[in-house]
């Protein structure tokens, strides 16, 4: 009777010690997923990191490029109404074919003022529609996060 108590006692410890590695394996797996979520999500938040920081530069480069753009704005508005100004100023001395070099110096430099106010332009609206992008691109990946941090709780 001892010997059949001490088997079923053995036997129960032995039922305990399986039913508490099961629970240690299903812990460690658990806690593997949690890190392996971490990891994800570490690696998600150095992304979202990298791309605030371009969109950021993207901004920084937008601001200087409005910056030379003003300058050269203000620069080119100078020279024109200096070299017209100086044509009102001899208008009244100058012959013919020195009001006709006046005229044709005034519209070259309207000329390449209206074409380098052009081409600014564009390159304007480029970096607009970059930095717009990049920031449509963040809201979208942070609303899909949200999405997948719904459906995973």
């Amino acid at each position: 009777v001892r010997l059949q108590q001490a088997m079923s006692t053995y036997n129960d410890r032995g039922s305990q010690l399986i039913q508490e590695t099961v629970n240690f394996a299903q812990l460690m797996m658990h806690l593997a997923d949690l890190s392996g979520d971490l990891e994800v999500a570490e690696l998600d938040l150095q992304i979202a990191i990298e791309q605030v920081h371009r969109v950021e530069q993207m901004l920084e480069d937008l601001k200087a490029h409005h910056d030379k753009y003003v300058e050269w704005m203000n620069q080119h508005r100078d020279d024109y109404q200096d070299k017209c100004d100086e044509f009102a100023n001899a208008y009244d001395t100058a012959s013919t074919a020195e009001k006709d070099a006046f005229k044709q110096q005034i519209v070259e430099l309207f000329e390449q003022f209206k074409q380098a106010f052009e081409e600014s332009n564009a390159q304007y609206i480029d970096l607009m529609n970059d930095l717009t992008t990049a920031l449509y691109n963040k809201v979208a990946t942070v609303k899909q996060h949200s999405m997948v941090q719904r459906s995973m709780i």
